[in-house]
């Protein structure tokens, strides 16, 4: 009898003991995600298309008490004016001249599939190794929390990872594999055809199939700083 009343007491003790150490972590658990971040949107070139859609949903987060600031070139400043909660900061002249911009869109839709990934490829990621450490050293000095990156500034999330910080990408073309489905056509390879529907089987494989794998025969650096059209490949798989 005397066992079993000395064993209850050391279970009851023992209880109260882990109660009281569990109540103590709990309160040591501080909510972080309601403190402000500082979120910083990058951005090279795009337009409005890439940046505005953008700047509203960091509009409605510094609404929200956080500290949102946009990385961009000289002639995408101009897109801040109307989102005063967002701070823009300069990384640099535009990538492209007006004119350039004019004509950019038009040689783009007259471009094979192929032909159109390297010419994006070439020309988006131009100074990667300078817009990798721009972007490393603008995480320090502002002390972000947050990168978002815009899918053509492909430092941008390059040096978020490597730095360790979470990061979102934005797309004004649905690109990703989230968007994949059956019926339409995500990657670049085969997104002349929206989708799936009266296009012939022969069509789909060579979009599928055939046109990915001519990289192979591109010269050298043609595959992008990263193997950005290995990425690209391995999508369409």
């Amino acid at each position: 009898m005397k066992l079993s009343t000395l064993s209850f007491a050391l279970l009851t003790a023992a209880s109260y003991i882990n109660l009281g150490s569990a109540q103590e972590n709990v309160l040591d658990l501080v909510q972080t995600f309601r403190e402000p971040k500082n979120i910083l949107f990058s951005v090279n070139m795009g337009g409005s298309s890439h940046v505005l859609w953008v700047l509203s949903i960091l509009e409605e987060l510094a609404a929200r008490g956080h500290h949102a600031k946009l990385f961009t070139r000289d002639d995408h400043i101009r897109f801040a004016k109307k989102f005063p909660s967002v701070k823009p900061i300069s990384s640099g002249p535009s990538v492209f001249t007006k004119e350039e911009y004019v004509s950019l869109m038009p040689e783009l839709i007259a471009m094979e599939p192929v032909a159109q990934a390297v010419y994006l490829i070439e020309n988006f990621s131009f100074n990667y190794t300078e817009e990798y450490y721009k972007h490393r050293d603008i995480f320090n000095t502002e002390k972000v929390d947050l990168a978002v990156c815009d899918s053509f500034t492909m430092a941008c999330s390059d040096a978020a990872e490597a730095a360790g910080l979470p990061f979102v990408v934005t797309s004004s073309m649905a690109l990703s594999p989230d968007t994949a489905a059956p019926y339409i056509n995500a990657n670049m390879f085969n997104m002349h055809h929206p989708i799936s529907k009266g296009v012939s089987f022969f069509t789909r494989f060579n979009d599928k199939q055939n046109q990915p794998r001519k990289k192979i025969d591109w010269p050298q650096g043609h595959n992008g700083p990263n193997g950005l059209l290995e990425g690209l490949y391995q999508d369409c798989e």
